[in-house]
């Protein structure tokens, strides 16, 4: 992940604590699911809220959470490429607003 994407929510830095909890929670969904975490941290304002979306993501199915990442894969690739083609004219969010990608947490939520 790049450092602006990890700087979001304040994962550039950690206190000793909060570096272990994210290790736990990675190295338990890599256990889990083979693969590494893969979240849009630009959409999660802080350390909690990462740590949350993770944790109930670790109650997915093997094959529900690979949609899952992929769709993490989508919202990351939409942000970078919306910060490639900003201009003052249509400004990056206001693009990514309108073609977002839905990324549900569990298997119940709706998707579009």
């Amino acid at each position: 992940m790049s450092l602006r994407d990890h700087s979001v929510p304040g994962l550039t830095k950690l206190a000793d604590q909060e570096q272990e909890q994210l290790d736990e929670l990675t190295n338990a969904y890599r256990d889990r699911f083979g693969f590494p975490l893969i979240m849009c941290l630009r959409e999660r304002p802080h350390l909690q809220a990462v740590l949350d979306h993770g944790a109930q993501r670790l109650h997915n199915a093997p094959a529900y959470e690979c949609h899952a990442a992929a769709l993490e894969v989508a919202r990351i690739a939409e942000y970078r490429f919306g910060d490639l083609v900003a201009t003052e004219a249509r400004p990056k969010d206001e693009a990514l607003r309108r073609n977002s990608v839905s990324s549900p947490s569990s298997p119940d939520a709706q998707t579009r």
